[in-house]
């Protein structure tokens, strides 16, 4: 091209003569400012906008100024110089707090029309794009920077309330709801997806560290306190057995109904029942699981698969009976064949308080 003028202040190219003067007059604040200020004034307005876009595309529709404006851009965005900054402007401008409200209204604006809303649902489903979502979120999520960030945030405590505050208002909108569902039955029955998952599964169970953690975790008195709330809220503790039954209409018969607490939470144990107005509590054994129906020594041969789980369960009966005595909490217990033979004597300790009550 023959004929490009040069800004001798910052070097930037222009199609014409009259071009260059008017951009150097830039280069004065108070100018600049002024034009600034004139610019958006007009561009907020209907009919400066329609002028804005017709000078826009009259010097486009020129063949010859077309090809001169491309040079031209071409020749600055190939100038380090310019390309810095640009990179500077863009900086400051993206930093800028009017700039990053604008831009978040807008953003806020458009996703709330329909059309748009519609525009990026079909987009999502689109294979190109799950694929390209795919291989970019698994480059982030597999960077030491990203885990080091979400390893710090997931130990802020109100990062687990803004997580679940977010899933519940996500799944109360009714079509991300039923995408989501749909999406998930579609992956969980390919074949692929469940051996993947399932190889996944037991390669990270048998890891030490996770076994300990696990350990740890279902052991932990704040779980298992968790696990009884969410029982007793959800009425899933099961049902009553017919010897526990048998405790509670004698407990009912005592103390009314009102006064008798059936599953209750002590320390890290589930209780049978608790009695209110003399704070005492009652467990009731069975014969089999709390090896009372044969010698320990017996037991302890573990020629039966249930006897590990019979052993663990004595042990529990002797921490508990640790931790009452320790915290002078009152603990009754009552054999499962004492209840069927209608033998409440071991309970006699709880008409002594009430008398004393």
């Amino acid at each position: 091209m023959n004929n490009t003028f040069k800004c001798e202040l910052c070097d930037r190219m222009f199609v014409t003569d009259g071009g260059r003067k008017r951009h150097q007059t830039n280069h004065d604040p108070a100018f600049a400012k002024r034009r600034s200020d004139s610019a958006k004034a007009r561009a907020t307005t209907p009919e400066g906008r329609a002028a804005l876009g017709r000078a826009s595309r009259v010097g486009w529709d020129d063949p010859v100024r077309r090809e001169a404006m491309v040079a031209a851009q071409t020749t600055a965005q190939n100038d380090p110089d310019v390309s810095k900054r640009k990179s500077e402007a863009l900086r400051i401008t993206n930093a800028n707090p009017e700039v990053i409200e604008r831009r978040s209204k807008s953003a806020v604006a458009a996703r709330a029309r329909p059309d748009v809303k519609l525009k990026h649902a079909e987009a999502a489903l689109r294979p190109e794009v799950i694929e390209r979502r795919s291989v970019a979120m698994k480059e982030v999520l597999n960077s030491d920077e990203t885990k080091q960030k979400r390893a710090a945030t997931d130990a802020l405590p109100e990062t687990h309330d803004r997580r679940s505050e977010a899933a519940k208002l996500t799944w109360q909108n009714d079509g991300v709801k039923e995408l989501r569902i749909n999406s998930q039955l579609e992956t969980n029955t390919k074949p692929e997806v469940k051996l993947r998952r399932r190889e996944a599964q037991l390669e990270v169970g048998s890891r030490p560290e996770v076994k300990a953690k696990r350990s740890a975790s279902h052991s932990s008195p704040e779980v298992i306190r968790k696990k009884h709330e969410t029982k007793k809220r959800n009425g899933s503790f099961g049902k009553m057995t017919a010897p526990e039954k048998m405790v509670q209409d004698y407990l009912h018969s005592i103390f009314g109904p009102g006064d008798v607490v059936y599953q209750v939470m002590v320390d890290r144990w589930e209780i049978d029942f608790h009695i209110k107005s003399i704070d005492a509590y009652v467990q009731q054994d069975g014969e089999y699981y709390h090896g009372l129906d044969r010698p320990i020594e017996k037991i302890m041969e573990r020629k039966s698969p249930t006897d590990s789980v019979i052993l663990r369960t004595m042990e529990i009966d002797r921490l508990q009976n640790e931790w009452f005595s320790m915290n002078d909490a009152k603990l009754f217990r009552i054999r499962e064949k004492d209840v069927r033979a209608s033998n409440f004597s071991s309970l006699a300790g709880l008409l002594t308080l009430k008398g004393n009550s």
